[in-house]
């Protein structure tokens, strides 16, 4: 399958926060995320890093750190980026997985971590190719370094998905183009760290076990929306695929105005 070379390029950068583990003390939630950007607008949305650092340390006489890690900021630092980032031009696509319920009989082959990795890739993947697609471009996807992602096995997934009948990934993008970097490397990886980070602090407790929706809500307006569908399964799509909207808002009452 030959990708599309041709219009505007999208750079889509992808990160994650949590774990696929099932012991007690793992937080509930895994997420997966990208930030899209159209390559003529990177240098205006990678501005948004010094006006972050000025805005949290610089004007505080603080020297700021060399990257915004999101798991290293206080709680002020992230309510003070968060208008920053969110103001730039750009679109995201976040996967969840609420782990507890991949045991459930009808989410076979989900239990196991690696295989729940790959899928969850897949289906970011998924997504970032259908709004590439939509806004008639090509795509180059790049990673953040973790222990758990293998670009290798991740390329071979891929080749081995997209020859088979009824793939749903859109050929916009080259699998051999796919890279893993970090964000000392890669500026706008930060973006990417930061909208997984807002998302995970929304539905994954710290030590007091509270819940920061605050973090998540200012980037909902920035999810990849399919005309009038609106975000659910597009840009905001969670696992396992027969989680009720219901259940969700039931726990997480912050979703009824997401959804």
């Amino acid at each position: 399958m030959n990708p599309q070379q041709s219009g505007p390029l999208f750079l889509c950068y992808c990160d994650e926060s949590g774990d696929m583990g099932r012991r007690p003390r793992s937080k509930p939630w895994f997420f997966l995320s990208s930030c899209v950007i159209r390559a003529t607008k990177a240098s205006h949305v990678t501005s948004y890093i010094d006006e972050a650092k000025k805005r949290a340390w610089s004007d505080y006489g603080r020297t700021p750190p060399s990257e915004i890690d999101w798991k290293s900021l206080k709680h002020a630092q992230r309510t003070a980026i968060l208008p920053i980032f969110t103001s730039k031009p750009y679109s995201q696509v976040v996967i969840g997985v609420w782990k507890q319920y991949l045991t459930r009989p009808s989410n076979k082959g989900l239990g196991n971590p690696l295989n729940s990795y790959l899928y969850c890739c897949r289906l970011l993947i998924e997504r970032l190719s259908w709004f590439v697609r939509d806004n008639n471009g090509y795509a180059r996807i790049v990673f953040s370094q973790t222990d758990r992602l293998d670009l290798p096995s991740l390329k071979e997934y891929l080749k081995k998905i997209m020859t088979e009948p009824g793939c749903k990934i859109a050929p916009v993008f080259n699998i051999e183009d796919i890279r893993v970097s970090s964000m000392k490397k890669v500026k706008l990886l930060t973006l990417a760290d930061n909208i997984t980070s807002s998302f995970a602090g929304a539905f994954n407790p710290d030590h007091l076990d509270n819940l920061y929706p605050q973090y998540a809500q200012p980037t909902i307006p920035h999810l990849y929306r399919y005309k009038n569908v609106g975000i659910w399964k597009y840009g905001f799509k969670l696992l396992p695929h027969d989680l009720s909207k219901q259940i969700l808002i039931d726990k997480y009452p912050l979703m009824k105005d997401w959804l």
